[in-house]
């Protein structure tokens, strides 16, 4: 029988604390609410920001370029003036620059001598100094790819594609060279308002140029020059 009472009075007394912890949970959770309700949280909470959109379907960019390795920082110095044209799914653009490079940062000497005026029989020292100037046309594509990985709204990615013509002055030979080539740039930007960006560019390009002919029946290959561009660049663009 005594038994039987302790465990009567052990049931009770636990009824009795769920019950009181119960309304102590409640009570905590009332004044939590009020809390969260208060001035001073309404007042310091942190507003969620809208994602920037770009407003303007042109755009016009000014670039710098130089060398894109380190120790030829320098040794490239190219202005460019960009247009481009939302075409809604891709951008069209064009490219007109102006440039200076050594020709060892951007060309190599031909292997071709199989006759008296080949480019092969004329040796550039690296430091000699080309100027040219460039047009290309292309089209970029946009991404957010990692602005959905890092949580930032005002950055995005751009990748451009582009036919490229170059003209270039060459002082060894006091000659002209021009051709066709391709280039693909890859741009990191920031957008400073949904009207203008700051970016830095990534750009890798190359252009088969040739000289007139020098001789009769002179190949093509005997009067080409091969350049390549490997450039880092900033960028300022706005949208209108």
């Amino acid at each position: 029988m005594k038994n039987i009472f302790l465990i009567l009075t052990l049931l009770v007394s636990t009824l009795s604390f769920a019950q009181t912890k119960s309304e102590l949970e409640l009570s905590e959770e009332k004044e939590l609410e009020t809390y969260m309700n208060s001035n001073f949280i309404q007042e310091y909470k942190p507003e969620t920001t809208e994602p920037i959109i770009i407003q303007g379907d042109k755009r016009i960019t000014l670039a710098y370029f130089s060398a894109m390795m380190p120790s030829e920082f320098g040794t490239i110095t190219d202005y460019e003036f960009q247009f481009g044209y939302n075409m809604g799914h891709y951008w069209l653009e064009t490219v007109i620059g102006q440039g200076g490079a050594e020709f060892g940062t951007v060309g190599s000497n031909s292997s071709a001598n199989s006759g008296s005026a080949s480019e092969g029989n004329f040796f550039r020292e690296d430091e000699v100094q080309e100027n040219y100037l460039y047009l290309g046309v292309g089209s970029s594509l946009r991404s957010r790819h990692l602005a959905s990985l890092l949580g930032f709204d005002r950055v995005y990615e751009t990748f451009h594609g582009y036919v490229t013509y170059h003209a270039l002055s060459e002082e060894l030979r006091s000659e002209d060279y021009a051709g066709f080539g391709a280039r693909a740039d890859a741009s990191l930007n920031y957008l400073l308002s949904s009207s203008s960006h700051l970016g830095v560019k990534f750009s890798f390009g190359f252009s088969a140029l040739k000289r007139s002919v020098a001789i009769e029946g002179e190949a093509s290959s005997q009067r080409s020059l091969m350049f390549r561009w490997n450039r880092l660049g900033l960028d300022y663009s706005f949208y209108f």
